[in-house]
């Protein structure tokens, strides 16, 4: 039978503002269709919560384009009508993200609710 350690298991990530650098992007099929989101993982680099990780789902869809703007301007970008989207050219750039706390399925889970340029 393996021994598994737990002691590395962390909390969730409290409410607050975090440094973070983008260190994954992945484009997958809405589940409703019609339309891709953006998995974002992104590593905690200053304060109490270093070297956690936080997830992000931006979307494509038309009508809910905000977060995915705000992302890509916090991460030094001006995205205009027909902007190129090349997902891995944000591996390594950092933003400030504010976090809150959400329940989902019971569960309390970090939500990014807004994005801002680092310095």
């Amino acid at each position: 039978m393996p021994v598994i350690d737990f002691s590395q298991v962390s909390e969730p990530v409290p409410s607050g503002s975090y440094l973070v650098e983008v260190i994954k992007v992945e484009e997958k099929p809405s589940a409703k269709g019609g339309f891709n989101n953006f998995y974002w993982t992104l590593l905690i680099t200053d304060g109490d919560c270093a070297g956690q990780t936080i997830r992000m789902i931006t979307t494509a869809k038309p009508n809910s384009l905000f977060l995915l703007k705000e992302t890509l301007v916090a991460l030094g970008e001006n995205p205009s009508k027909d902007f190129d989207f090349d997902q891995q050219a944000y591996i390594g750039r950092s933003m400030v993200v504010d976090v809150r706390t959400k329940t989902y399925e019971g569960r309390e889970r970090p939500e990014v609710f807004h994005c801002h340029p680092a310095g």
